[in-house]
């Protein structure tokens, strides 16, 4: 039983903005993307570290391509320009190399409410192992353009659920 324990392990699926918003800063200030990276890398080196065992995917929004199970190239633009950089596993150096220098402004927009519901699928897919113990999901949005539009509709109906209740 006590080896069971030792096995179990967090899920963590991270969500960076890469679009055009995230990435712009004024002069001789980090834009709101390098700071974001900066804390991401940090969690990840101390979970790598601590315990070795937790697992990460890396989704990357306003990317310029697109590479997702639930995109559909059928001219809807659902699920656009949300690219998967890394799918659920163990954290390694090498995850901890391509936050260091692989992540890149995009130039574009993504809906933020569809990207939240495919980390969810992601979160909840065959592929995270019955040996986690939780999953949380790390969302980090400059909060503009599209996705502030979306994040205020979310607020609203949200309070309009717990008021019903």
């Amino acid at each position: 039983r006590v080896f069971e324990m030792a096995a179990q392990r967090d899920a963590v699926a991270i969500v960076l903005d890469v679009g055009p918003s995230a990435s712009s800063a004024g002069p001789q200030m980090a834009s709101f993307l390098q700071n974001a990276v900066r804390v991401v890398n940090l969690l990840v080196q101390q979970r790598l570290f601590a315990s070795g065992k937790d697992e990460f995917a890396l989704i990357l929004f306003g990317t310029p391509g697109t590479d997702n199970p639930l995109y559909q190239d059928d001219g809807s633009g659902n699920y656009s320009h949300v690219t998967i950089a890394r799918d659920l596993g163990v954290a390694d150096l090498d995850f901890v190399r391509y936050l260091n220098g692989q992540i890149t402004p995009g130039n574009s927009d993504a809906d933020c409410i569809k990207l939240v519901c495919m980390c969810v699928s992601l979160l909840s897919s065959p592929l995270a192992s019955s040996s986690v113990l939780s999953s949380a999901l790390l969302l980090s949005m400059s909060a503009s353009g599209v996705c502030e539009e979306s994040i205020h509709y979310c607020k609203r109906q949200t309070l309009v659920a717990l008021t019903d209740l």
